[in-house]
């Protein structure tokens, strides 16, 4: 174990002794050097960075990772295309907000993890009340001066953001990156009002992509405290005193890059799916990467007809009708007489 690195317990059920899962090479810089300790609770099967660095060494290598010094710019680029960006978060927001029967006007939105605000814009420009919490100054400022929205810098805890005040509470991409999902849900869910929902998109670990190429699954970087899988996202929502847990795949709601200007929908061409298979000549013949992988692929297949096939799952699931405190416990709406 390197010298600065940690064991950490299982955030969903506090075990203190994980088995290891998985030794690999960070997807997102390929540095050999820099090792990934994946960790597996026995109890509740939650995959985790464990042991990982402090969060002084995390920090300083997560932002070399997206400020382009580690990857070579690859992810400077990201904010380049306003189209695609705006597609995306039209495309969530439609799907966040399909089931409500009052009109966006009437709704409030929280996006965490805001970044420089653009589901917020998005949210805005449709009519919510939208509000964005991001840790980072320099994206809060741009949210404010580039989008005109609310941006609040801070954590959900120290936001001082008022509880059951809003409809939707979106994280996209984040909680994958957290110190304690289930910390943030439980603060999240104080915000929500009774009724309201929680959406999260992040990564689902059992998966086709991840059972049949683990060492390569591009989600694996270190600025990725947690894979999660349905069950384990699932038993942190209903922890956190969430019900109506569901999970679709993104992908399939995502816009991608546009084809004769227009974004599509996530989906892949014969010429895409002919073009996989010959980057890895094992799938033509079906082979697994190894015996042990060729399990897990159809142990996952069994426990997950509908999301086995996703690699990126986006999930909701509400409060109930009656509030909820941050502990995940159940508290009366209102006094009985």
């Amino acid at each position: 174990m390197p010298a600065n690195h940690q064991p950490v317990p299982c955030d969903l059920c506090g075990n203190r002794k994980p088995t290891p899962f998985l030794e690999a090479t960070d997807q997102k810089t390929g540095d050999p050097e820099h090792r990934l300790y994946l960790a597996r609770c026995e109890r509740c099967e939650l995959v985790y960075l464990s042991p990982r660095p402090d969060p002084d060494v995390a920090e300083s290598y997560f932002r070399a990772v997206y400020t382009g010094e580690k990857t070579g710019g690859r992810f400077t680029t990201y904010y380049h295309d306003e189209e695609i960006i705006r597609a995306k978060n039209e495309a969530r927001l439609d799907w966040c907000l399909r089931d409500f029967d009052t009109a966006p006007q009437n709704l409030k939105v929280l996006d965490v993890g805001a970044g420089r605000g653009h589901f917020v814009k998005v949210a805005a420009d449709r009519g919510c009340k939208a509000v964005g919490v991001e840790l980072d100054q320099a994206a809060c400022d741009y949210g404010r001066g580039h989008y005109d929205v609310e941006m609040i810098c801070a954590t959900l805890e120290t936001s001082q953001l008022t509880p059951e005040s809003f409809d939707v509470v979106t994280m996209w991409d984040l909680i994958e990156h957290v110190e304690s999902p289930t910390s943030v849900v439980q603060q999240a869910v104080r915000l929500l009002k009774p009724g309201g929902k929680l959406v999260v998109r992040t990564g689902n670990v059992d998966s086709w992509v991840f059972a049949r190429s683990p060492q390569q699954w591009d989600m694996l970087f270190s600025g990725h405290t947690y894979y999660f899988s349905p069950t384990t996202l699932g038993g942190i929502l209903e922890k956190c005193g969430l019900e109506g847990f569901h999970v679709v795949n993104a992908k399939k709601i995502d816009p991608v890059a546009p084809r004769n200007g227009k974004p599509k929908k996530q989906t892949r061409s014969l010429t895409e799916r002919i073009a996989a298979l010959l980057r890895d000549p094992r799938r033509l013949m079906n082979l697994p990467h190894s015996i042990s992988d060729e399990v897990r692929f159809y142990r996952f297949k069994r426990r997950f007809p509908s999301t086995w096939s996703t690699s990126i799952m986006l999930a909701e699931a509400r409060t109930p009708a009656r509030s909820v405190s941050a502990a995940g416990i159940e508290q009366s709406a209102t006094s009985e007489n």
